[in-house]
This record gives C-alpha cells, structure tokens and sequence, in this order.
C-alpha cells in the first residue's frame, strides 16, 4: 500500500516538468544590489541589500547574495539569504516555478536548487513545503525532509482541471 501511495504521488507531482528553460544558462547575469564586496583571491563576490538576480527567466531577491567562482572565473554556484529569498524560473511549458525560504543555494551547471528553512516551492499543480527541498531541474527531481520528527513535508497537489494557469 505504501509503494502505491508513493508511486501515485510521484506520478501526480511529475504531471508538470519541473525542469527550467534550457535557454536560462545561456543568458548573461543581471545583479542588482545596495553595495558589493569582490575577493578576487578567494574567487567570490558578495551582493548586500536589495539584491536581484536575473538570468533569462530565473530571478531570485534576497537580502544577501555571494557568487563563488571556479578557478577560470566561471560561476560555481551562489548562496542567498534574505526573511525570505524568493525564486522565480519558467520551466520549458512556459509556467512559472516559484520557490521562498530563509536560505538557498543554487548550482548554476547543475541546475539544482537547494531551498532551507521554512521552504516553500510551487510548479502551479504542486506546492510543497518543509524545512529543506532540494529541485534538479536537470533530471526532473525533487527531494524534502522535515529538520525534526515532529515537522512534516506539507504538499498539496491539485487536480488537472483545477490547477492554476
């Protein structure tokens, strides 16, 4: 019974693609914020106050934002704090993902998405919630796990002809 209940849900929360427009990590990075610390050294760039984040359809506001580079100074990934950071991608049916938590870390080449604290991701058909959800738009993956027994992952999935456009 278990398994069933598991396979259903899986088939209904992957009745919409949750990966993002293949065309976003090809479009350049817009930043916007109150100041800015670069450390050349330590290969990072630290974005405070109003930040936001636009890079095709993916925008992201936070309170903080700090990019990590590789050695060939290509983005690595970033780190974004804020009460709460918002997210905002399309996904390749043209419907808007959203996301919020206290903190998120996104891998730019993986294309995944890491939300923590009082989390919150919705694909439009499915809004989940829980203390981390984790999101590979690459393969269409989702993960979430409650920070103590008593916290539940929360997801409300709804039906086809009643989901939000």
């Amino acid at each position: 019974m278990i398994k069933k209940l598991k396979l259903l849900c899986f088939l209904l929360f992957f009745s919409s693609p949750i990966w993002a427009l293949e065309t976003d990590n090809d479009q350049p990075i817009d930043i916007s914020a109150d100041s800015l610390n670069i450390d050349e050294a330590k290969h990072i760039s630290i974005y405070k106050g109003n930040v936001i984040l636009q890079q095709g359809s993916l925008n992201i506001n936070a309170d903080t934002l700090v990019l990590y580079f590789n050695e060939q100074n290509e983005l690595d990934y970033m780190e974004a704090s804020g009460s709460p950071v918002h997210f905002k991608q399309k996904n390749e049916d043209q419907k808007w993902m959203t996301g919020l938590a206290k903190s998120m870390i996104y891998y730019d080449q993986q294309s995944e998405l890491t939300l923590k604290k009082d989390a919150e991701f919705n694909t439009g058909n499915e809004h989940i919630k829980s203390h981390y959800i984790q999101v590979n738009t690459n393969n269409n993956s989702l993960q979430a796990g409650a920070s103590s027994a008593s916290d539940r992952v929360i997801i409300k999935i709804m039906p086809k002809n009643k989901a939000k456009k």
